[in-house]
């Protein structure tokens, strides 16, 4: 393994670029759309006996969006932080 690593070179400025614009878009997402989904959701199923079926079942609907945002928000940063690494 450790050929391997020395065998390493550093990124290109084009995969810095390119790295750092999907980290950014991560984070837009994850937090932009994730995080605000995420606190209505909370507020929806914190107290569900305050909501009438149609705000819950939007409820669910934002669940979704907000599992999504977030996932698909770490997997950009992810990819990303990977592009901006070294590479082989």
């Amino acid at each position: 393994m450790l050929s391997q690593i020395a065998s390493l070179k550093p990124a290109s400025r084009e995969q810095v670029r390119e790295g750092l614009v999907l980290i950014v878009l991560g984070l837009l997402r994850k937090v932009l759309i994730g995080d605000a989904a995420g606190r209505i959701v909370d507020n929806l199923f914190g107290q569900p006996d305050l909501y009438r079926s149609p705000e819950l079942l939007a409820g669910l609907l934002l669940f979704s969006i907000q599992i999504y945002a977030d996932f698909s928000g770490y997997s950009h940063i992810a990819r990303g932080w990977q592009s901006c690494s070294a590479s082989s």
